[in-house]
């Protein structure tokens, strides 16, 4: 059997680290071929504290520490680099695992040793109980990368992946650093280089969606909004790829990603005021001239100043839109 590496970034992540961890504890995986590396990413409450209590009952449990905040995609980097696992897996602090679920990937990579298995998550809003289960693909044959994104697409989700670590490693998918949005260019770069994936219709584990967690708060301020443009563009650069570019399925949908990621930098800019300047510079700088991208995305980039002038002036009128629409709804 070969090892598995469970990573886990966290930031002020003190109050729910121990039930991700428990979820792990218990998931009868043989004691000496699984390691936990949780990456703290310079928290600033007792974060650190909690894990050296986990870590003095659990041997398995690994504690690294970021000397600057790099934010997910760093703290994964960083985890990866010192992992010991032929196989990395990736949970978020607030999450968990279900039931056997990570047994039953880590069993599966062992006998078939795949480049990537790739499962189901659920989600569940911290506010109620409800969960739903994420994505049901079609097609659960092994194949190559480039036909499963054909076939299945891409997930932007990197917990949902079991793979090996040497993939990541060799062909150098590191995570971007120190910004949102790290993971979706990430995870079509990973799938892009597998000989072997399969998705497998099982729920791996539980993504739990916090009213303060990046993934609520990433449009209130200016550089959350900008990483939205840059995660855009770093899709677009996969096209510089011939082979990708030639093939005239694959790079439509990830150009319909990418668009889909500047279509967002761009309207939620209209609601996030800042220096005009600024949203030139990331205009000018993350959107390119292709075909088919929105309307509003091909204004921002025939017009960045006129643009960046609008939604400024718009940025100014929505917390009244947003009152007089709750006001009207009643909630």
């Amino acid at each position: 059997p070969s090892m598995i590496s469970i990573i886990i970034p966290i930031y002020n992540g003190s109050k729910t680290i121990v039930k991700c961890l428990d979820s792990i504890w218990k998931s009868c995986l043989p004691a000496d071929q699984f390691e936990v590396i949780c990456v703290d990413d310079c928290s600033t409450d007792n974060t650190v504290l909690v894990l050296k209590n986990e870590q003095h009952k659990y041997k398995q449990l690994r504690i690294l520490q970021n000397r600057t905040n790099l934010r997910a995609g760093g703290a994964r980097n960083y985890g990866v680099r010192e992992a010991k696992g032929k196989f990395i897996v990736f949970i978020d602090a607030d999450d968990y695992y279900n039931n056997d679920s990570l047994l039953f990937a880590y069993n599966y990579q062992n006998k078939y040793n795949l480049d990537i298995l790739m499962l189901d998550y659920s989600r569940q809003y911290s506010t109620n109980d409800n969960i739903c289960s994420v994505h049901n693909f079609p097609n659960e044959s092994i194949m190559r990368g480039v036909d499963f994104i054909k076939t299945n697409g891409c997930p932007y989700s990197p917990w949902k992946f079991i793979f090996r670590r040497d993939l990541m490693v060799n062909n150098n998918i590191w995570f971007e650093e120190n910004c949102c949005c790290e993971d979706v260019d990430w995870c079509f770069r990973l799938v892009l280089h597998a000989n072997t994936i399969q998705y497998k219709n099982k729920v791996l584990n539980c993504v739990i969606i916090n009213e303060g967690s990046q993934t609520a708060v990433e449009h209130k301020s200016f550089k959350t909004v900008s990483d939205k443009l840059f995660a855009g563009y770093r899709l677009n650069e996969l096209l510089n790829n011939p082979d990708y570019r030639k093939d005239q399925k694959l790079s439509s949908y990830i150009e319909t990603v990418a668009n889909l990621y500047l279509y967002e930098g761009v309207k939620y800019m209209t609601a996030c005021k800042a220096p005009i300047h600024d949203k030139v510079n990331a205009i000018r700088k993350y959107v390119n001239k292709r075909n088919n991208q929105p309307t509003a995305v091909s204004f921002a980039y025939r017009h960045p100043s006129i643009f960046a002038c609008l939604t400024n002036i718009s940025a100014l009128l929505v917390p009244y839109i947003i009152a007089l629409k709750r006001k009207l709804v009643k909630r």
